[in-house]
């Protein structure tokens, strides 16, 4: 398929229309390919957003129908294509493309050759990023709604630009079904307040311009975060909002009808929880709001991309009507037809707070969160894809994440054996990537054949694996254990990852349980042992007949244990078997009181587990060594207050981060799965 761009539009964040006539009849279905973003109307009206992402030199091809749309004489099929050209965690580097081909029973009446193209200068380009993991905010002066194809469309010269490898999309699109939100409250607001965020993100990088890859503020046209950071919501204020809610998060794209009787401008400011009563713009430290300066008329107003939101509040100046403000959705639409409504009511809200976590956080890839990153991780994406088997039936979204690695252009490490720690993305330097991720990486891989039995993409996969292995050979000792390992060292956000220096251990059960995984999968016997003797050397240094240390350090030239203790080691410990419960029963007892953590007069000091991943790697021991009524237990204990508060699973036990992250889909899975167990059938249709 043809690619084209705009000439001379390669800078940061441009967004091109791409449009072309098309007769009644003419045409029933139509192939996109495009890079970062489309957004697929006919006559006016939103049809498809996409793509599924894809590697770098890869595009994943979209066929939509569009036959039953074409219900006029004349139709204008408008595609635009957001292009952000910048480096971020949600999409792979490279310059921005679209392709197209109109088809008739299959054969092809137009490409992209026959579409005039566009500039779309009612979307301001020298703006904020909403965050160093994101892209950059959308503000938008227009004239007219954009279905009149106003002025605001310049028309420019596209060039032929170098076509992507062809993917199949594998993934389903999503249903589009309007959720308007409910109004709870209005008032009236000031932009009088003072400027007061200030943190790392905003000090080097909108400020100074460090690893920014966009525009710094000094030199934006309008600086977003700094008119959001002086609203204050008072009584007497020149301006007026309104707040809406729904009943729980929901993700996609802002919707919001607007009659400006005046010129009018309307700032858009959302999150997934109140504070103070009020929806704040930075919670999670990075910029939640969006703005349209309008000039007098009626609006139909679609952000181009996904966000994520339980709140939302438009503040605006002007005399205006504003109605039907909702999302529509970008989800998974492939969750099996069960309500999952359980003889608990407690834990159907929990089940289907998972199933909804799931539906947002799998959509093209399976992503961390919905919100802050929209990112394809290695260790999330292990348990989400467990998930989506269970939720699903299948695991072609997990298949588009493993496939997507396969076509990463290592342009950034110095060593073939390091991959990034989540992908499609664009690595910063040569020290952004997880080490452990890699690894879970591997013991990913395992998993998906276990479950799907796809021998040709695991076959695919055998020199990345091997190449990655060899990279950690680099940082064995001399007993084998992988000391001081480079990059960002990641077990979970709890103190355990402060136990990280010398030889940790948690690491090194997960290395063995790697190097088991590639062993099984290629038939390499040499693996298999070198994982069990990893595994014999962890236990002789790391277990103290009690417990598991965190980790050792040098003392002297010699290798110490210190005293450092944590639940996640003991959880890591179990995951991979590094002793098993017939083995060491006296160590599984243990899991029954999380090892002591919980206990504050224990005489040691056992640092309790996070939810990622800690607390996630009990519950799926507690799966799995048939301890079901506790594991039913401590899920309300845990999740419950989640459940009812946003509707999803969050990425802490506090809200200070994520309220949205895919792992937590698991939880869901192992209530129903342990219901089942106990009572010996399916569990609620």
């Amino acid at each position: 398929m043809r690619a084209f761009w705009g000439k001379d539009k390669f800078e940061y964040n441009v967004e091109l229309c791409f449009s072309a006539t098309l007769k009644k009849g003419e045409c029933d279905a139509v192939k996109i390919i495009a890079k970062d973003v489309y957004n697929l109307y006919v006559n006016g009206k939103f049809v498809c957003y996409g793509p599924a992402r894809a590697g770098q030199g890869c595009a994943r091809v979209d066929e939509i129908e569009i036959g039953e749309l074409l219900t006029e004489e004349e139709n204008r099929l408008s595609v635009f294509v957001q292009g952000n050209n910048t480096k971020a965690l949600c999409f792979a580097e490279g310059s921005p493309f679209f392709g197209c081909e109109a088809l008739k029973e299959g054969r092809v009446v137009k490409d992209a050759s026959d579409f005039d193209c566009y500039f779309m200068a009612d979307k301001l380009v020298r703006v904020e990023k909403m965050s160093f993991q994101r892209t950059f905010l959308e503000i938008y002066d227009m004239e007219e709604d954009r279905s009149a194809f106003s002025k605001a469309f310049i028309p420019i010269e596209k060039t032929e630009v170098e076509s992507p490898e062809l993917l199949t999309r594998r993934v389903s699109f999503a249903k589009n079904e309007m959720l308007y939100a409910r109004e709870y409250e209005r008032g009236s607001a000031s932009a009088n307040g003072k400027i007061t965020w200030s943190n790392d993100f905003t000090k080097h990088q909108l400020d100074a311009g460090k690893n920014l890859y966009g525009y710094k503020r000094s030199d934006c046209e309008q600086i977003l975060s700094y008119e959001l950071d002086k609203i204050v919501f008072d009584d007497g204020g020149s301006l007026r909002y309104r707040a809406y809610a729904f009943s729980h998060i929901n993700v996609g794209k802002f919707a919001l009808s607007v009659n400006a009787k005046t010129p009018v401008t309307v700032w858009l400011i959302y999150d997934d929880l109140l504070i103070d009563g009020k929806v704040k713009f930075n919670r999670e430290q990075i910029i939640h709001g969006a703005k349209w300066s309008l000039k007098k008329g009626r609006y139909e107003l679609l952000t181009n991309e996904v966000y994520q939101a339980k709140y939302i509040t438009l503040v605006f100046d002007g005399d205006a009507e504003i109605d039907g403000v909702g999302i529509i959705p970008i989800e998974n639409p492939d969750v099996r037809p069960e309500d999952f409504t359980l003889e608990d009511a407690e834990l159907t809200e929990i089940v289907r707070a998972s199933v909804r976590t799931f539906r947002h956080n799998a959509y093209d890839l399976l992503t961390d969160c919905a919100s802050r990153e929209r990112a394809g991780y290695f260790c999330d994406g292990f348990f989400t894809a467990r998930a989506e088997r269970f939720f699903t039936g299948d695991n072609k979204v997990e298949c588009n994440l493993l496939e997507n690695y396969l076509y990463f252009k290592n342009t950034v490490y110095e060593d073939g054996g390091i991959l990034p720690m989540c992908y499609p993305s664009a690595p910063k330097g040569s020290d952004d990537y997880i080490p452990n991720w890699m690894l879970w990486y591997i013991v990913q891989l395992e998993d998906y054949f276990r479950r799907t039995g796809d021998g040709e993409l695991v076959k695919r996969h055998r020199e990345q694996v091997y190449k990655t292995l060899s990279f950690f050979e680099g940082s064995e000792n001399e007993i084998g254990l992988l000391e001081n390992l480079e990059g960002w060292v990641f077990v979970e956000w709890s103190k355990a990852n402060d136990f990280t220096d010398g030889v940790n251990f948690p690491s090194n059960m997960l290395y063995s349980g790697a190097i088991a995984a590639a062993g099984r999968l290629y038939g390499d016997e040499k693996l298999i042992a070198k994982a069990e003797q990893i595994k014999d050397t962890v236990r002789k240094m790391s277990f103290d007949g009690e417990l598991f240390i965190d980790n050792a350090i040098r003392k002297d030239g010699k290798l110490v244990a210190t005293q450092n203790i944590s639940e996640t080691c003991q959880n890591y410990a179990m995951f991979f078997n590094i002793f098993t419960a017939e083995e060491n029963p006296e160590f599984y007892l243990k899991l029954n009181c999380r090892f002591g953590a919980l206990d504050k007069n224990a005489k040691r000091m056992v640092h309790r587990s996070n939810m990622f991943i800690g607390y996630i790697l009990r519950l799926s021991i507690l799966y799995r060594e048939g301890k079901y009524e506790q594991l039913l237990k401590e899920s309300k204990e845990a999740f419950l207050p989640m459940a009812r508060e946003t509707g999803t699973i969050w990425e802490h036990f506090e809200t200070h981060s994520s309220c949205n992250h895919g792992f937590g889909s698991i939880v869901g899975a192992l209530i129903v799965k342990s219901l089942e167990k106990l009572r010996g059938g399916r569990e609620g249709h």
